[in-house]
């Protein structure tokens, strides 16, 4: 029950921070003028799509959730002679089928957006639009720093669905595909960086953390002085 608690609350909190990026998402085209109105849509097209996505496994997520403290409940009644086996067995079988379908609501949830943000980069990358935003909004621009905010808020669902893979009890999904494209994305707007504005350097690590949490605390402890 305690796990179960844990859950909930932490798709709760996923929810909550979605809530305040939408409305950040919402704004965000009033910055665009007409020139970079296109490339903006573009952009906000695909991120779009990696948000309803994974908001509607999170939907799954937590009726896999409730599934699950119904079977408890019932369990313990049926330890407290207060329902028969049949009954049982029918609520043992809609928590198996509600988990099933989750199971795979998952994983299709995740080769999408893990291909959503492939099509990210390469709109970052191919189209320069961390460079363009640059260009014509200087090197503070608004667009620019919403962009990138946009693809670490898709890197955290993508952190929630990893995060689910484990305690659902699956297979950990590959990451090459993820951390490369992630990778690109970062080359990308450090390119721009230098580019436009005469700055060097990468983007922290703990702006943009790997996906697989030991890495992430292998990176940052080679960091540490």
């Amino acid at each position: 029950q305690q796990q179960l608690k844990l859950q909930r609350a932490t798709l709760g909190i996923y929810r909550q921070n979605g809530n305040r990026t939408l409305q950040a998402a919402r704004q965000r085209s009033s910055l665009a003028t007409s020139e970079r109105h296109a490339m903006v849509l573009d952009l906000d097209r695909i991120w779009w799509k990696i948000r309803g996505a994974v908001d509607s496994y999170v939907d799954e997520a937590e009726n896999e959730i409730s599934s699950f403290e119904s079977g408890s409940q019932a369990m313990a009644n049926y330890q407290q002679c207060s329902m028969d086996f049949a009954s049982l067995l029918s609520i043992y079988r809609q928590t198996m089928a509600v988990t099933d379908s989750s199971h795979r609501a998952l994983k299709k949830t995740w080769r999408l957006c893990s291909n959503l943000m492939g099509e990210l980069a390469s709109h970052l990358d191919d189209g320069e639009a961390f460079v363009t935003f640059l260009q014509q909004e200087g090197c503070a621009s608004p667009l620019a720093f919403e962009t990138l905010e946009q693809v670490r808020d898709a890197m955290g669902s993508l952190r929630m669905l990893y995060h689910r893979f484990a305690v659902s009890g699956l297979a950990s999904p590959e990451l090459s595909l993820v951390e490369s494209t992630v990778d690109r994305i970062k080359r990308s707007w450090s390119s721009a960086q230098a580019a436009v504005c005469n700055r060097t350097g990468q983007l922290p690590v703990w702006y943009m953390m790997p996906l697989d949490t030991e890495k992430a605390l292998e990176q940052m402890e080679a960091m540490a002085p």
